[in-house]
C-alpha cells in the first residue's frame, strides 16, 4: 500500500476542523493572545463543539471566524431575525466589542479546556455564572484586566532589563 504524505496549510486546517463542528465532532486547538484573560490563556488547548445558534446563552465563549482568524471571545448578544442570526461577542480583557459575527461564520462553543495538564470543563453552574456576571458589570472588568495586563507587561519588561 501505497502511503503518501502531505502538509495541510493553516487555511486547509480550518477548513477541515469547520467540516468536523458541523459534521457533529468536537475540535481542540491551541489559543493564543490575552484577549479572554483571565479565562483563557495563551498556550490553553480549547475543546470546541458546535451548538446551533438558537441554543446559546449570553455569557458563553464563542468560537467565530474573521479576518482569517479562529476567535474565541464571550457572547454579549444574539440577534435572531427573519434574514438569519447575528452574534455580538467581547473579549473579557478588551473593551470594545468584536465586529458583529454573520451565521456563516459562527463555528461553535468552547466547552472545555486544558492548561498546565489540567483538564477543566466550563459547561458547570460556577462557569456560567461567571460568564453571565462579566457580561452584566462590562465593561468594568475588561478596564480592569487590561489596567492588570498592562502593569503586569510593564514589570515584566523592568524585571528583564535588570536581569
Amino acid at each position: 500500500m501505497n502511503h503518501e504524505e502531505r502538509t495541510l496549510s493553516l487555511d486547509e486546517l480550518k477548513d477541515v476542523g469547520r467540516h468536523l463542528l458541523d459534521s457533529g465532532q468536537q475540535v481542540e486547538f491551541r489559543l493564543g493572545g490575552n484577549s479572554m484573560f483571565p479565562f483563557l490563556r495563551n498556550g490553553d488547548m480549547a475543546t470546541v463543539v458546535k451548538v446551533p445558534m438558537l441554543e446559546l446563552k449570553h455569557g458563553q465563549v464563542v468560537v467565530f471566524a474573521q479576518q482569517g482568524k479562529w476567535i474565541a471571545h464571550r457572547l454579549i448578544a444574539l440577534d435572531h431575525t427573519q434574514n438569519g442570526s447575528r452574534l455580538v461577542a467581547q473579549g473579557d480583557s478588551i473593551v470594545r466589542f468584536d465586529k458583529p459575527i454573520a451565521e456563516h461564520d459562527y463555528l461553535g462553543i468552547i466547552v472545555g479546556f486544558v492548561r498546565n495538564g489540567r483538564s477543566i470543563e466550563v459547561a458547570d453552574y460556577r462557569h456560567r455564572l461567571y460568564g453571565r456576571i462579566f457580561v452584566k458589570l462590562r465593561p468594568f472588568p475588561q478596564a480592569l484586566i487590561r489596567l492588570y495586563l498592562k502593569i503586569n507587561n510593564r514589570w515584566k519588561k523592568k524585571k528583564v532589563h535588570r536581569n
